[in-house]
């Protein structure tokens, strides 16, 4: 049977902050921008503030951003991914976030900073029935056991489809 609300914990994945100097955005660091979240994503936090998922790696990244006259700080290991997907995936997400995550509204390729559960996260649809979610290291525990409470009653107690935890 296919699981209907799949949780898997996952590694790190490369992602960085990027800032304009001096509280700017030049537009030579939009391209360079645009060009490290190719594979990833792009969130803009503020007008000189970005979140990129990375496609690579971050250490080749530096010298392009500080060329451009931006700073790039590697948060990776600040957030942890969790992978949330299958038929039921809206739903839970949707008892977990105060946003209108219908289809028609948040489509595959969106990503939003919101709360889940009261706690910072970034969501990303991947697909139709696919998000990551990103969330602060120090509380992806927490959140993943109160996404597994709140997932119960969607997936039933003697159903199959229990969370999936890789080691990390």
């Amino acid at each position: 049977m296919a699981d209907l609300c799949k949780m898997t914990r996952c590694s790190a994945v490369a992602m960085v902050e990027v800032t304009g100097i001096a509280g700017a955005w030049p537009a030579e660091l939009s391209a360079v921008v645009v060009e490290m979240g190719a594979g990833g994503f792009v969130l803009n936090l503020s007008p000189e503030r970005r979140i990129v998922r990375l496609g690579g790696v971050v250490a080749k990244w530096h010298q392009a951003v500080a060329d451009a006259r931006g700073r790039l700080v590697d948060v990776t290991h600040a957030w942890q991914r969790v992978v949330i997907e299958g038929r039921w995936a809206r739903d839970l997400l949707a008892r977990a976030i105060d946003l209108d995550l219908q289809s028609r509204h948040f489509r595959a390729g969106q990503v939003v900073s919101t709360l889940c559960g009261r706690v910072p996260v970034i969501l990303h649809a991947t697909g139709e029935e696919s998000f990551d979610l990103f969330v602060a290291t120090s509380y992806t525990n927490w959140l993943f056991k109160w996404l597994e409470v709140v997932r119960a009653p969607l997936v039933g107690d003697g159903d199959e489809t229990t969370a999936a935890h890789e080691e990390i």
